[in-house]
Protein backbone atom coordinates (compact mmCIF):
# COMPACT_ATOMS: atom_id res chain seq x y z
CA UNK A 1 0.00 0.00 0.00
CA UNK A 2 1.20 3.47 -0.99
CA UNK A 3 0.37 6.93 0.33
CA UNK A 4 0.61 10.57 -0.90
CA UNK A 5 3.90 12.32 1.08
CA UNK A 6 4.07 15.69 1.20
CA UNK A 7 5.83 18.95 2.37
CA UNK A 8 9.39 17.96 2.24
CA UNK A 9 11.62 21.08 4.83
CA UNK A 10 15.17 21.65 5.17
CA UNK A 11 16.15 24.69 7.43
CA UNK A 12 19.51 25.50 9.62
CA UNK A 13 20.35 24.26 13.47
CA UNK A 14 18.33 26.66 15.09
CA UNK A 15 15.38 28.93 14.54
CA UNK A 16 12.21 28.28 12.47
CA UNK A 17 12.85 25.33 9.59
CA UNK A 18 11.07 26.67 6.32
CA UNK A 19 9.25 24.80 3.59
CA UNK A 20 11.60 23.51 0.45
CA UNK A 21 9.85 20.97 -1.78
CA UNK A 22 7.37 18.23 -2.18
CA UNK A 23 7.51 14.06 -2.94
CA UNK A 24 6.21 11.13 -2.69
CA UNK A 25 7.26 8.08 -1.03
CA UNK A 26 5.73 4.57 0.17
CA UNK A 27 4.26 4.80 3.44
CA UNK A 28 5.82 1.89 4.78
CA UNK A 29 9.32 3.17 4.47
CA UNK A 30 8.53 6.16 6.44
CA UNK A 31 6.27 4.15 9.64
CA UNK A 32 9.09 1.97 9.58
CA UNK A 33 10.88 4.35 11.35
CA UNK A 34 8.63 5.98 13.58
CA UNK A 35 9.50 7.44 17.10
CA UNK A 36 7.44 4.94 19.87
CA UNK A 37 4.17 6.75 18.98
CA UNK A 38 1.70 8.84 17.42
CA UNK A 39 -0.23 11.43 19.11
CA UNK A 40 -3.91 12.09 18.22
CA UNK A 41 -3.95 15.47 17.91
CA UNK A 42 -7.51 16.01 16.72
CA UNK A 43 -9.93 13.01 18.14
CA UNK A 44 -12.88 14.61 15.30
CA UNK A 45 -10.78 14.66 12.34
CA UNK A 46 -8.85 11.36 13.52
CA UNK A 47 -5.53 13.61 12.83
CA UNK A 48 -2.24 11.65 14.33
CA UNK A 49 1.23 13.59 14.59
CA UNK A 50 4.43 11.59 15.24
CA UNK A 51 7.98 11.70 14.37
CA UNK A 52 10.54 9.75 12.93
CA UNK A 53 13.97 9.11 13.73
CA UNK A 54 15.26 8.67 9.93
CA UNK A 55 13.89 9.69 7.06
CA UNK A 56 12.88 13.02 5.39
CA UNK A 57 14.32 14.95 3.12
CA UNK A 58 17.79 15.06 5.40
CA UNK A 59 17.86 11.48 6.26
CA UNK A 60 17.71 12.70 9.58
CA UNK A 61 13.94 12.14 10.81
CA UNK A 62 11.23 14.10 10.51
CA UNK A 63 7.39 15.55 11.51
CA UNK A 64 4.74 13.56 10.34
CA UNK A 65 0.89 13.94 9.73
CA UNK A 66 -1.61 10.40 9.67
CA UNK A 67 -5.05 11.28 8.35
CA UNK A 68 -7.55 9.30 6.51
CA UNK A 69 -4.93 6.98 5.48
CA UNK A 70 -2.74 9.17 3.89
CA UNK A 71 0.49 10.39 6.10
CA UNK A 72 1.85 13.47 5.06
CA UNK A 73 5.91 15.00 6.05
CA UNK A 74 5.03 17.99 7.44
CA UNK A 75 8.58 19.08 8.45
CA UNK A 76 12.06 17.15 7.72
CA UNK A 77 14.14 17.70 10.00
CA UNK A 78 18.36 19.34 9.31
CA UNK A 79 20.85 16.52 9.43
CA UNK A 80 21.92 15.07 12.25
CA UNK A 81 18.68 15.35 14.06
CA UNK A 82 17.57 11.89 14.64
CA UNK A 83 14.27 12.39 17.00
CA UNK A 84 13.97 9.09 18.58
CA UNK A 85 11.19 9.96 21.38
CA UNK A 86 7.77 11.53 20.74
CA UNK A 87 5.76 14.45 20.52
CA UNK A 88 3.62 15.56 23.38
CA UNK A 89 0.71 18.53 23.29
CA UNK A 90 1.15 20.56 25.73
CA UNK A 91 -1.69 23.03 27.63
CA UNK A 92 -1.22 25.99 25.08
CA UNK A 93 -2.57 23.47 22.56
CA UNK A 94 1.17 22.83 20.56
CA UNK A 95 3.40 19.98 20.45
CA UNK A 96 6.53 19.80 21.58
CA UNK A 97 9.57 17.47 21.13
CA UNK A 98 13.20 17.03 21.20
CA UNK A 99 15.90 15.75 18.77
CA UNK A 100 19.14 14.26 19.61
CA UNK A 101 22.20 15.51 18.28
CA UNK A 102 21.68 18.90 15.96
CA UNK A 103 21.38 22.70 16.69
CA UNK A 104 24.01 24.62 17.56
CA UNK A 105 25.86 22.39 20.52
CA UNK A 106 25.22 19.12 18.28
CA UNK A 107 23.36 17.63 21.76
CA UNK A 108 19.87 18.04 20.36
CA UNK A 109 17.00 20.61 20.86
CA UNK A 110 13.90 21.35 22.47
CA UNK A 111 11.18 22.19 19.81
CA UNK A 112 7.79 23.56 19.35
CA UNK A 113 5.59 22.59 16.26
CA UNK A 114 2.03 24.35 15.51
CA UNK A 115 0.03 21.20 13.99
CA UNK A 116 -0.24 21.15 10.62
CA UNK A 117 2.53 24.08 9.97
CA UNK A 118 4.89 23.55 7.35
CA UNK A 119 7.74 24.15 9.62
CA UNK A 120 8.55 24.35 13.54
CA UNK A 121 11.04 26.73 15.50
CA UNK A 122 13.50 25.13 18.07
CA UNK A 123 13.02 27.11 20.92
CA UNK A 124 16.57 25.73 23.39
CA UNK A 125 19.76 24.64 21.73
CA UNK A 126 20.35 22.03 24.71
CA UNK A 127 24.38 21.62 25.68
CA UNK A 128 27.17 19.40 23.96
CA UNK A 129 26.48 16.03 25.41
CA UNK A 130 22.87 16.02 26.44
CA UNK A 131 21.64 13.48 23.49
CA UNK A 132 18.03 13.43 24.69
CA UNK A 133 16.52 10.10 23.85
CA UNK A 134 13.02 10.15 25.42
CA UNK A 135 9.76 12.60 25.45
CA UNK A 136 9.21 15.42 27.38
CA UNK A 137 5.92 15.85 29.62
CA UNK A 138 3.92 18.06 31.40
CA UNK A 139 3.64 17.46 34.51
CA UNK A 140 0.64 18.61 36.95
CA UNK A 141 1.99 22.12 38.25
CA UNK A 142 2.18 22.75 34.02
CA UNK A 143 5.67 22.53 33.44
CA UNK A 144 7.48 20.10 31.14
CA UNK A 145 10.83 17.90 31.88
CA UNK A 146 12.85 15.83 30.28
CA UNK A 147 15.93 13.67 30.84
CA UNK A 148 18.98 14.00 29.15
CA UNK A 149 21.79 11.55 28.49
CA UNK A 150 25.60 12.36 28.80
CA UNK A 151 25.78 15.83 30.29
CA UNK A 152 25.37 17.77 33.44
CA UNK A 153 28.25 18.47 35.97
CA UNK A 154 29.03 14.60 36.13
CA UNK A 155 28.37 13.82 32.45
CA UNK A 156 25.71 11.18 33.44
CA UNK A 157 22.68 12.87 32.18
CA UNK A 158 20.26 15.78 33.70
CA UNK A 159 16.79 16.22 34.56
CA UNK A 160 15.62 19.12 33.39
CA UNK A 161 12.18 22.16 33.70
CA UNK A 162 10.77 23.50 30.39
CA UNK A 163 8.42 25.99 30.71
CA UNK A 164 6.01 26.24 27.08
CA UNK A 165 6.47 28.82 24.73
CA UNK A 166 10.19 29.59 26.26
CA UNK A 167 13.71 29.84 25.28
CA UNK A 168 15.72 28.78 27.99
CA UNK A 169 15.43 25.78 30.04
CA UNK A 170 16.49 24.96 33.68
CA UNK A 171 18.60 21.75 34.65
CA UNK A 172 17.27 20.75 37.95
CA UNK A 173 19.30 17.97 38.75
CA UNK A 174 22.59 16.46 37.97
CA UNK A 175 22.54 12.61 37.61
CA UNK A 176 25.40 10.79 38.59
CA UNK A 177 28.10 9.57 36.53
CA UNK A 178 27.08 6.26 34.80
CA UNK A 179 23.40 7.37 35.06
CA UNK A 180 22.95 7.82 31.57
CA UNK A 181 18.94 7.38 30.86
CA UNK A 182 17.64 6.21 28.00
CA UNK A 183 14.05 7.06 28.11
CA UNK A 184 11.53 8.99 29.70
CA UNK A 185 9.26 9.92 32.49
CA UNK A 186 6.21 9.33 33.37
CA UNK A 187 3.72 10.41 36.16
CA UNK A 188 2.15 8.49 38.41
CA UNK A 189 -1.29 8.76 40.83
CA UNK A 190 0.54 10.15 43.89
CA UNK A 191 1.68 13.68 41.34
CA UNK A 192 5.18 12.35 41.46
CA UNK A 193 7.69 11.70 37.95
CA UNK A 194 9.47 8.32 37.96
CA UNK A 195 12.30 7.04 35.77
CA UNK A 196 15.32 4.97 35.25
CA UNK A 197 18.97 5.31 34.76
CA UNK A 198 21.03 3.25 32.95
CA UNK A 199 24.13 1.71 34.38
CA UNK A 200 24.76 3.38 37.73
CA UNK A 201 23.62 2.05 41.28
CA UNK A 202 24.67 0.15 43.56
CA UNK A 203 25.11 -2.74 41.34
CA UNK A 204 26.11 -0.60 38.55
CA UNK A 205 22.65 -2.03 36.37
CA UNK A 206 20.52 1.40 36.94
CA UNK A 207 17.94 2.30 38.94
CA UNK A 208 14.32 3.33 39.73
CA UNK A 209 13.85 6.81 40.84
CA UNK A 210 11.01 9.60 41.74
CA UNK A 211 11.35 13.31 41.39
CA UNK A 212 8.60 15.90 42.42
CA UNK A 213 8.07 18.13 40.00
CA UNK A 214 10.06 21.73 40.73
CA UNK A 215 12.66 19.90 43.16
CA UNK A 216 16.58 19.90 43.02
CA UNK A 217 16.78 16.59 43.83
CA UNK A 218 15.28 12.90 42.74
CA UNK A 219 15.19 9.68 44.99
CA UNK A 220 16.60 6.54 44.19
CA UNK A 221 14.08 3.86 44.38
CA UNK A 222 15.16 0.78 43.51
CA UNK A 223 18.93 -0.45 42.79
CA UNK A 224 18.66 -2.85 39.83
CA UNK A 225 20.53 -5.44 39.32
CA UNK A 226 23.88 -6.07 37.58
CA UNK A 227 22.85 -5.78 33.49
CA UNK A 228 19.38 -4.81 33.79
CA UNK A 229 20.17 -1.55 31.85
CA UNK A 230 16.89 -0.01 31.11
CA UNK A 231 16.28 1.66 27.89
CA UNK A 232 12.53 2.55 28.66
Amino acid sequence: MKSTITNFLTGSHSGTHKFKNRSIMPVLFLLAFISFSLINFNAAAQTLYGMTSHGGSNSSGAIIQYSGGISTVEVSFPNNALAYGSLMQASDGNLYGMTVQDGTNAGGTIFEYVAAATSYTVKVNLPSGAHPNGSLIQASNGKLYGITNYDGTNSGGTIFEYVPGATSYTVMVNLPANAHPQGSFMQASDGNLYGMTYADGTNGGGTIFQYVPGATSYTVKVNLPANAYPRG
